[in-house]
């Protein structure tokens, strides 16, 4: 095809007939005016030279007449405009789908079915947890993007609510958590759940438990530490400030017993857990 002004005209006449404007990305080819073709013509780049034009007063009264007549946007867009465009796509992916598990390549122009010349909301999605990690999203759109359920760090395939149902039924049937090292649930050793769960109660882990998910496992019993040491941590919001303030409260406390050893003499192994037992058992 040749780039000619009479033929992008009748494309985007037939892309704003099918779509209801002309928002076309600047990325956008097609052949038969609305849907994407690699080999296709230049829509979008032209479009967005024929608005060019215009700002600099170099398009002619004609094309400005014509292309006004299929809704040509000729101002530029508001960024906050463009931000909420995507919101509500996503807000309506949300009210049909029930989550905001967008696929990062998922473009649409109806907030429900894939088209591959569409907006791209799985891209824009994703922008907007990285502008939340480093914490340059504004807490009004914070706010919004959580009331449609955004999940802010993505879940593992093994998420919190699956390792602990495969605790909690195990602990309904046993009245306890002592998992035999072999026992399985769907070809998993659910005594590894439990691992994973006190090392990001502990604060080794990248992943963090939340107050409610603590208080899940709470209330079956789940040992956070060994008896032997029995360290009980304070009723408070557990999060990652806490977690190490507490390990090194916990530090702090295992230097100070170890202190009161005679330097002269290393303390056995047993005589260390009777210090840490007696020094370490927060009530």
């Amino acid at each position: 095809m040749k780039n000619t002004s009479d033929e992008c005209f009748t494309l985007a006449k037939i892309y704003f007939e099918h779509k209801g404007n002309l928002e076309v990305s600047s990325s956008f080819k097609t052949l038969d005016g609305y849907t994407y073709n690699r080999d296709g013509y230049k829509l979008g780049y032209e479009l967005s030279k024929i608005r060019k034009k215009y700002e600099k007063d170099s398009l002619s009264q004609f094309d400005i007449e014509r292309y006004s007549s299929i809704g040509m946007r000729w101002e530029r867009t508001n960024k906050n405009d463009v931000w909420f465009s995507y919101f509500n796509l996503a807000k309506i992916y949300f009210e049909n789908k029930g989550n905001l598990r967008i696929p990062s390549k998922f473009n649409t122009f109806d907030g429900i079915t894939y088209d591959e010349s569409g907006k791209k909301l799985g891209s824009w999605l994703s922008r907007q947890k990285v502008a939340y990690k480093e914490k340059t999203l504004s807490l009004d759109k914070i706010k919004l993007l959580e009331s449609i359920g955004i999940e802010w760090e993505l879940k593992k395939n093994n998420d919190f609510d699956t390792m602990y149902n495969a605790l909690y039924n195990y602990y309904v049937i046993h009245k306890d958590l002592n998992i035999p090292d072999d026992y399985r649930v769907n070809g998993k050793k659910i005594k590894d759940y439990k691992i994973k769960f006190k090392n990001e109660f502990r604060g080794i882990s990248k992943d963090k438990l939340s107050f409610d998910e603590i208080t899940k496992l709470d209330n079956i019993n789940f040992e956070w530490f060994s008896k032997l040491t029995n360290i009980k941590l304070m009723r408070e919001e557990i999060n990652e400030y806490n977690i190490k303030r507490k390990r090194i409260e916990i530090l702090n406390r295992v230097l100070s017993s170890l202190s009161i050893c005679d330097n002269s003499s290393v303390p056995n192994k047993d005589e260390i857990n009777k210090i840490l037992i007696n020094k370490l058992d927060v009530k």
